[in-house]
């Protein structure tokens, strides 16, 4: 098994190294990872045992160092990870890409009888058909499966319990948990299981209950199911259901419950793209919490801060409005905060003063270079002034809008600031002074390129709907 990932892991860094020497963007980048890289490894990985933990880490590694060219990360690896709409790249995840890979075997499984369920039969003490409905966590799964000897059907089940686990919200869902080896009802810190009620079909919280929301008493239990339990054993198994849920039943004994599939269950229901959708959850429950330096850094900056819905929708804005890496590629570093500003390439010892391109006064920061400058904040003005110009609009944007996007404006709004965020990071680069005139020239190449691709894609009639206020760019 070694030998086979070892194998796959060379030819990994062989394809790297070869992609390695190109100056592909961000962008490219991840297209590469995502079709040449981990291509390598997703057979392996859905029919054998993962690899070591030390070798998933080494593949880590590999990733970061060709996005980053062997530099430190300017993003956090768990933003990064996250889709684009939620201000990440969609690098891959080894580890969770491992795991999906894993859960997809369930939906196999749970299709009828074959060799694995009566493998599987043999080692859990409940029947499938329950098993997958187990809110069960990774260290419980673990000690339920420990006499299994089959390591890769192990990872499929203890993959699934990550995946499926979950703190019930509403009461059809704390109704209808099944209460055999469910992670929070515990006696002793341990899941409880009695074979003798499992026999007589009792799983549910809510066969505990009455009507009115209240605990069964012993002999109305004993009554009701037809079964005889020991006094201690059925009151200790009372004592284990979380006293929330005893409370948020009784709370709400009149709800009728509703037949309801549990998320994991239902992604399973899929014909197709399981694995996609599988990944896409865990990632999002792995890394969804991650707040990135970017969004503190200009929340500390704007004023009356930033939330983070507006921030992960500036990403949005731009991915729906423009298709041109090179421009979506300004504004990803501009809301990472991690553009290479003057200040940053004094300190990096790059430049040989820190002082900004335009005023040359003051210290070239990302919020000077894009509002502050004086002689930015005239760029600014002209562009709002030439914009009404061409399309009767007035509209006096916030320092918010022109870091982050326009939410209410056409795409022509927001693409031609995007424009000209990247026309002013390539005046700095350049030590240029924006011109408005000169933007325009800018624009005017730009929009010719993006003609010439409309008409051979027959999507002239977009093209002109998103521009027709400034086209054919004559002043």
């Amino acid at each position: 098994m070694k030998l086979n990932y070892t194998k796959s892991l060379r030819k990994m860094e062989d394809i790297l190294k070869i992609w390695g020497r190109r100056y592909l963007t961000l962008y490219g980048k991840v297209t590469v990872l995502n079709t040449f890289v981990i291509s390598q490894l997703v057979y392996l990985l859905s029919v054998l045992p993962s690899p070591s933990k030390a070798m998933l880490t080494q593949i880590e590694k590999m990733i970061f160092d060709f996005v980053w060219c062997n530099k430190p990360d300017k993003v956090k690896r768990g933003v990064m990870k996250l889709s684009k709409y939620d201000g990440g790249m969609s690098i891959p995840d080894i580890g969770i890409k491992n795991d999906s890979l894993k859960i997809a075997w369930v939906q196999r499984i749970m299709k009828g009888n074959n060799s694995w369920n009566i493998m599987i039969q043999k080692y859990v003490p409940v029947n499938l058909d329950i098993l997958w409905h187990l809110n069960v966590n990774l260290a419980d799964m673990t000690i339920m499966i420990a006499r299994m000897p089959n390591q890769f059907m192990k990872e499929v089940l203890m993959g699934w319990s990550r995946y499926n686990f979950h703190n019930p919200t509403n009461i059809h869902k704390i109704r209808n948990q099944v209460i055999w080896f469910n992670s929070h009802v515990r006696v002793d810190n341990c899941t409880i299981f009695l074979r003798a009620l499992y026999a007589a079909n009792i799983m549910y919280v809510h066969q505990f209950f009455d009507e009115r929301g209240d605990i069964l008493s012993l002999p109305n239990f004993q009554l009701k199911y037809g079964i005889q339990i020991n006094f201690l054993t059925y009151y200790s198994v009372l004592s284990a259901i979380p006293q929330r849920w005893k409370v948020e039943i009784k709370e709400h004994h009149t709800i009728v419950d509703v037949p309801f599939i549990h998320m994991p269950l239902s992604n399973l229901e899929r014909k197709d793209h399981v694995c996609k959708v599988v990944y896409g959850d865990l990632i999002q429950q792995a890394y969804g919490g991650t707040i990135a330096t970017g969004f503190r850094k200009w929340n500390d900056w704007l004023p009356g801060g930033l939330q983070m819905e507006v921030w992960q929708y500036g990403f949005r804005i731009m991915y729906t409005t423009l298709q041109y890496t090179k421009t979506l590629l300004v504004q990803f570093k501009i809301l990472h905060f991690i553009t290479a500003t003057r200040a940053k390439l004094f300190l990096w010892d790059i430049v040989d003063d820190d002082l900004c391109s335009f005023c040359n006064e003051a210290i070239e920061t990302l919020p000077h270079l894009l509002i502050e400058c004086e002689a930015v904040k005239l760029f600014w003005n002209d562009l709002k002034h030439w914009l009404f110009l061409k399309s009767g609009i007035l509209f006096q944007p916030t320092v918010s809008e022109i870091i982050i996007g326009f939410q209410n404006p056409d795409l022509m709004f927001n693409a031609v600031y995007l424009l000209a965020k990247r026309y002013l990071c390539r005046c700095s680069t350049a030590q240029e002074f924006p011109s408005i005139r000169i933007f325009k020239i800018f624009l005017k190449d730009f929009l010719t390129v993006e003609e010439n691709i409309a008409l051979k894609n027959n999507k002239l009639n977009t093209f002109i709907n998103i521009w027709d206020t400034i086209w054919p760019y004559q002043d």
